[in-house]
């Protein structure tokens, strides 16, 4: 039994078609075509991480809480990069301290 192997190393994306002729003893002849597609070989992006910016709650100690412009302005950003990148995710970090506990409070 033979066998016949096609490598598309090297050959361009899009349609290709291969023509496969036999022959047996008796003279016999058979032919078959096939066309398939060939496609780039997936490459996964490599996830990265990239800081916009951050936002502070110092400001207003009365309402310490309330968005500023300077805070409104980097959740646009945001909101931009989300809306260009959308495939991407936002992934928002917050911290305190017991002075910001402690500062709070005092003043209510």
């Amino acid at each position: 039994m033979s066998s016949a192997t096609f490598n598309s190393t090297g050959a361009p994306t899009g349609a290709a078609g291969i023509t496969c002729s036999v022959s047996d003893d008796n003279g016999q002849t058979s032919t078959v075509s096939a066309t398939f597609i060939i496609q780039a070989t997936y490459v996964a992006l490599i996830p990265h991480t990239e800081t916009l910016c951050s936002i502070a709650f110092d400001k207003d100690k009365k309402r310490p809480s309330r968005v500023d412009n300077e805070a409104k302005a980097c959740l646009d950003q945001v909101a931009m990069v989300l809306q260009r990148l959308f495939d991407s995710k936002a992934i928002l970090v917050g911290s305190s301290d017991t002075k910001d506990k402690d500062a709070t409070a005092e003043e209510a």
